[in-house]
């Protein structure tokens, strides 16, 4: 799985570099675009197999080898691409959707209240290591709790994605 993942990264940040070629000016969308279709392409292709580990390794090293083709200043606007999309499209969709998955009217009463109380739990430990974490960057205590609430629904997002 390792090697295979490698293996496609690999062979498909080459398909990028050829089919996308540094001297050619292409809009950072496009590039992007392509990134995104193949990436998309090998999950799928991946996900349908008992490979699956692989394709979040194919991924990642498919768009190293196609961004260290096209060169620093093409890669930074390709970024720039993903960090609009991701801010204007992705997140709000992202946000939205773990919402819509959260039933809490199926829960009974007991259940309900247990998972209140590790939900509060869990959110004032981590209140508290977060502010406990900041503590070197030189702020002050207001800067720091305030750091440690905005840091508070990271994780939900990240167990989505996760």
């Amino acid at each position: 799985s390792f090697a295979l993942g490698i293996a496609i990264g690999v062979a498909g940040g080459l398909l990028m570099a050829v089919l996308l070629p540094r001297g050619i000016e292409y809009s950072p969308m496009w590039r992007g675009g392509w990134l995104f279709c193949l990436a998309a392409v090998m999950m799928k292709g991946f996900g349908d197999t008992k490979f699956n580990g692989a394709a979040a390794l194919a991924v990642l090293i498919h768009c190293v080898v196609a961004v260290r083709s096209w060169g620093p200043d093409v890669s930074k606007k390709v970024s720039a691409t993903f960090t609009e999309v991701w801010n204007h499209l992705a997140q709000p969709l992202l946000f939205g959707l773990v919402g819509t998955q959260v039933q809490v009217n199926q829960l009974k009463g007991k259940e309900l209240l247990i998972s209140l109380a590790i939900l509060a739990v869990s959110l004032t430990w981590r209140l508290c290591v977060t502010f406990i974490a900041v503590g070197g960057a030189g702020l002050q205590k207001k800067e720091r709790l305030f750091v440690a609430v905005g840091w508070l629904p990271k994780a939900t997002v990240q167990a989505s994605i996760g």
